[in-house]
């Protein structure tokens, strides 16, 4: 996973910041509050991951992803049925 992200992480997010810098879609200050938080969270999200086994991590990644996509699929359904 930490090669994964470091692999990744970077070379995406650098360039697509770039390409929202430059149509001026980037707020500074929640980006940095919402950065800040997330560097905490997934610090105390991989000290806690020691202590599940394997099985019980990828169930419960799996549930959230399961209700991200009911969540998306509601989202994009709902706007279809008010056009």
């Amino acid at each position: 996973a930490g090669l994964t992200l470091a692999a990744i992480v970077f070379p995406l997010s650098i360039g697509a910041l770039y390409e929202y810098w430059k149509s001026g879609d980037v707020e500074i200050i929640p980006a940095l509050i919402i950065a800040f938080f997330y560097m905490i969270f997934a610090t105390i999200g991989a000290k806690l991951n020691n202590y599940f086994n394997e099985k019980t991590i990828e169930l419960s990644l799996s549930i959230l992803l399961f209700l991200t996509s009911i969540y998306f699929f509601y989202r994009s359904y709902s706007k279809q049925s008010n056009n």
